[in-house]
């Protein structure tokens, strides 16, 4: 067994300290005894080579279309990316989504 430090496994995958957290939540196996964690090499690689995917962020971004702050402001998104503050008010909160769009199979009915 070969174990990798949690730098070492960064380098290793080529991924940020951020995402090694994101893939620790989302289950990657690890070995820590107080604040020291180290990385089984060949379960922690072949984790993420199996469901890496699974913990990426895509499900938490705004779809292209538009979107309207609980102040009133409303905007419109170009293109697919992660929810930021509101230009207006600077709040964090989800925006909500005002325009109508379809899902694969699903009817088109806009959104309340």
């Amino acid at each position: 067994m070969n174990f990798l430090t949690p730098t070492e496994l960064r380098s290793t995958l080529k991924i940020s300290r951020s995402t090694e957290h994101r893939l620790l939540r989302s289950g990657m196996p690890s070995i820590c005894k107080g604040r020291l964690r180290r990385y089984d090499t060949e379960a922690s690689i072949g984790w993420f080579r199996t469901y890496a995917h699974q913990a990426d962020t895509s499900s938490n971004m705004l779809a292209p279309g538009d979107y309207r702050c609980r102040c009133g402001f409303e905007g419109t998104i170009q293109q697919p990316m992660a929810p930021g503050p509101c230009p207006q008010c600077g709040t964090r909160q989800i925006p909500i989504r005002v325009d109508g769009f379809e899902f694969p199979g699903d009817t088109k009915q806009p959104l309340s």
